[in-house]
């Protein structure tokens, strides 16, 4: 769907040609796949400062001892999705971590710009496709 030649589908920019299917199985690049995991994160980032506010405002209204925990949790939840993303997101070819690389001018929020096009430890370009369902990653060459 698209405005005067600008598209409309904005929560699905990056995602037109996820999920391939080629000899039974679903393919995806290296690219999409280490984006999914940085969309999770993020969005739990999103929801971890969602919870803060709200814990916020019901701690200023209501007064409950308890109403702490709300914040409480969305700091853990913040916390701990921006841990993962700049630990756990690894490159699937030499199990580096590389999701710090998302939180560049490059990348931005969305994931690993289309700019980078291979991994910094291994070489391997990001774009090689990768069967998602057995998990062997690609052989650089």
């Amino acid at each position: 769907m698209s405005w005067r030649g600008v598209s409309l589908n904005w929560w699905n920019r990056g995602n037109d040609n996820c999920g391939r299917i080629v000899d039974g199985k679903e393919m995806k690049t290296i690219r999409e796949h280490l984006n999914e995991r940085i969309r999770r994160s993020h969005n739990g980032m999103l929801a971890g400062f969602a919870l803060i506010l709200v814990g916020i405002y019901v701690t200023a209204f209501f007064r409950s001892p308890w109403a702490v925990i709300v914040p409480g949790i969305g700091f853990i939840l913040v916390v701990a999705s921006g841990l993962f993303r700049t630990f756990a997101i690894r490159c699937p070819n030499c199990r580096n971590p590389v999701g710090a690389f998302s939180r560049n001018p490059l990348g931005g929020s969305r994931g690993i710009s289309q700019k980078v096009k291979v991994c910094p430890f291994c070489v391997v370009e990001l774009d090689t496709e990768m069967a998602s369902k057995s998990g062997q990653p690609p052989i650089p060459e």
